[in-house]
């Protein structure tokens, strides 16, 4: 049916459970006499009885014959033995008993979100702060990507398109670069400069702007170092295909 309402406390319990008669049971919790009403989901605590509360061990305890609640106490010495035995029946003990105002049993929905209430609010405010970053970052990001695409000139727009818009797995060439930037006609040494520029400024303000680093990858060949080519980095190259749109 659920949790007894002691599991929700810090503090273990110990609990013995005793019998039942009809739709009431008992129950020793930490050394004290319940009990449990299922039909109204109501817990009472007997008052009056301080030893012999626990489910009968040959020696004290309670027990239930037939419809009476059997408290078998004892207070022997080795000079005077003495066992007390008093019947009652379930209306008599509640008499003596009082209302914790607990239920026996909560939900199962409720034990775990009062037990972990804590847990429950941490991963609340978790999603929140994440759904938050998410609908900030999506509301903003297209504004930053078309501001870095305006900062450019247009030679270096058309070289991050050239650049997005490569095939898989390949690399633009020096001789790629020089033409996408118009500087066939000039001299090697302005065109190592203009595309060193470019590549430079593109890089910067993809940093500055987006959070980039190392936009505009230059891969230098291993066998000659004077030769390289360019690509967008890997881990940019699917959000930066969304810089389409504004070039």
């Amino acid at each position: 049916m659920g949790y007894l309402p002691f599991d929700l406390d810090k503090v273990p319990h110990e609990y013995t459970f005793i019998g039942y008669i009809g739709g009431y049971f008992l129950l020793e919790i930490d050394k004290r006499l319940y009990i449990g009403d299922a039909a109204k989901n109501t817990m009472y605590i007997v008052e009056d009885i301080i030893s012999g509360t626990g489910s009968y061990n040959g020696y004290e305890g309670v027990f239930i014959a037939g419809e009476k609640v059997v408290i078998v106490s004892s207070a022997s010495t080795l000079s005077n033995p003495s066992v007390r035995v008093t019947q009652l029946t379930m209306e008599e003990l509640l008499s003596k008993s009082t209302d914790t105002g607990l239920p026996v049993y909560t939900s199962r929905t409720t034990f775990f979100f009062e037990k972990y209430t804590a847990e429950f609010v941490a991963i609340f405010v978790a999603i929140a702060l994440l759904i938050a970053f998410l609908v900030r970052y999506n509301l903003s990001q297209p504004g930053q990507e078309k501001q870095f695409v305006l900062s450019l000139n247009d030679g270096e727009r058309r070289l991050i398109r050239f650049l997005i818009l490569l095939p898989p797995r390949q690399t633009a060439t020096i001789l790629d670069i020089d033409s996408i930037l118009n500087t066939e006609d000039k001299s090697w040494e302005n065109q190592r400069k203009i595309r060193s520029k470019s590549i430079q400024t593109v890089n910067q303000k993809a940093q500055d702007i987006l959070g980039y680093l190392d936009f505009v990858q230059r891969i230098p060949n291993p066998e000659d170092k004077r030769e390289r080519t360019y690509r967008i980095s890997p881990e940019y190259l699917t959000v930066a295909s969304s810089l389409l749109r504004y070039i």
